[in-house]
């Protein structure tokens, strides 16, 4: 192609810097998160979902998807462990955080 058309050639940036997160409003009360990120990262970023997921007792009523989703909540308040969504006394108190949103 650079033969016939040089300025038609086009050199792919390198992967990492093709990297990015964005945050914004899908529905009512709800946000969607769209990201690229390498392989190796988004692999452990997974893997983590699915541990901190797997931190309530047998009764939560939440589906998986609904605990990774809770899971990345609780990654951006600096918890390890969600909480129970049983509701038994003696399941620990869920924390919440508020935070002031750009959108």
């Amino acid at each position: 192609m650079a033969k016939f058309d040089p300025t038609g050639v086009r050199e792919p940036r390198p992967v990492r810097e093709d990297r990015y997160v964005e945050i914004g409003p899908i529905s009512p009360g709800m946000a969607g998160i769209w990201a690229k990120l390498p392989l190796h990262e988004g692999a452990a970023f997974d893997t983590r979902l699915d541990d901190i997921a797997a931190t309530v007792c047998h009764h939560d009523p939440r589906t998986t998807a609904q605990r990774r989703a809770d899971a990345l909540g609780a990654i951006a308040a600096g918890q390890t462990r969600l909480a129970c969504g049983w509701g038994h006394p003696s399941a620990p108190p869920q924390r919440r955080y508020r935070r002031q949103l750009r959108w």
